[in-house]
């Protein structure tokens, strides 16, 4: 259930950013979470909804994008999305790997006015 702690940090993020920008009311919010992170996106909608009640951010529409995870083989150089968790070089079988993607938890974009 750590969907929660996500979506109160992702509104204080959103809500700073808002005052930041002189906005008074946000309408949307944009988080991209990577595929490691484990997000459930209808969990993290829930608690969002809940916890925008009150705020200028009640009734802003939650959009999250999922980054799927995607390794670089430190041996042959190869790209690739890693699937079902099996972290080997598809080309050469190597477990020298390096994530490059995936593992993002942010918000990316908010819109208001």
């Amino acid at each position: 259930m750590h969907e929660y702690s996500v979506a109160t940090s992702l509104l204080e993020i959103a809500l700073r950013a808002a005052r930041e920008h002189g906005l008074k009311k946000v309408s949307s919010a944009k988080v991209r979470a990577g595929a490691l992170r484990a997000v459930s996106t209808d969990q993290l909608t829930f608690w969002w909804d809940l916890l925008t009640k009150g705020t200028p951010a009640e009734g802003a529409a939650l959009e999250v994008e999922t980054v799927p995870l995607r390794g670089k083989c430190r041996d042959c150089g190869d790209e690739f999305e890693v699937e079902e968790m099996v972290f080997r070089c598809p080309r050469c079988g190597s477990v020298e790997l390096a994530t490059t993607t995936g593992m993002e938890l942010l918000l990316a974009e908010i819109e208001g006015d």
